[in-house]
C-alpha cells in the first residue's frame, strides 16, 4: 500500500524548489537524500511554518528546515503497527526504509484508501479496525 514513487531532493534545494516539487507531484512531503541515504523529511507543515515566519523561500535551504530525526519503518512492518506509530508520533507521512535507503512512503491518505477497499471487500468491522489503529 506504500507509494514507491518517492519525491526527493538534496539538502541544498531551496524551499521554493521544494514547494514546487510538492505542488507538481501532488504530495505532502519529500525526502531529503544526502549521499544516497535518508537525511530528512520536508513536509507541507514545514513549508507553512516557513511562510508564516516570512522566510526568504529562494534563500532558505531544505536541509536547514527539514526534520532530520526521521521516524521510519522497515518494509515488512504490519500495516496496523505503522498506523499506530503514525498516530503515536502525530505524523502524516512515514518513510519505509531498508536500512538508510528509503524504498517507500506511507501517508494517512493511503490508510483511508486502504480502509475503503477493506470496507468494500470485508465489511465495516475490518475497516474500522484499521482506522482505529490510525486514529
Amino acid at each position: 500500500m506504500m507509494s514507491v514513487n518517492l519525491v526527493t531532493c538534496g539538502p541544498d534545494a531551496t524551499v521554493r524548489e521544494a514547494a514546487r516539487m510538492l505542488t507538481e507531484q501532488r504530495v505532502g512531503s519529500l525526502l531529503v537524500i544526502e549521499h544516497g541515504a535518508l537525511a530528512g523529511i520536508f513536509t507541507e507543515r514545514d513549508l507553512v511554518r516557513l511562510v508564516a515566519e516570512g522566510a526568504q523561500l529562494d534563500e532558505a535551504r531544505v536541509g536547514d528546515h527539514a526534520t532530520d530525526d526521521v521516524a521510519t519503518v522497515p518494509p515488512d512492518t504490519p500495516v496496523d503497527d505503522a498506523a499506530a506509530m503514525m498516530n503515536r508520533l502525530r505524523i502524516r507521512h512515514l518513510p519505509v526504509a531498508d536500512g538508510v535507503t528509503p524504498v517507500g512512503m506511507l501517508s494517512l491518505r493511503d490508510f483511508f484508501v486502504l480502509s475503503g477497499a477493506i470496507l468494500r471487500a470485508q465489511g465495516a468491522d475490518a475497516a474500522s479496525s484499521l482506522l482505529r489503529a490510525a486514529t
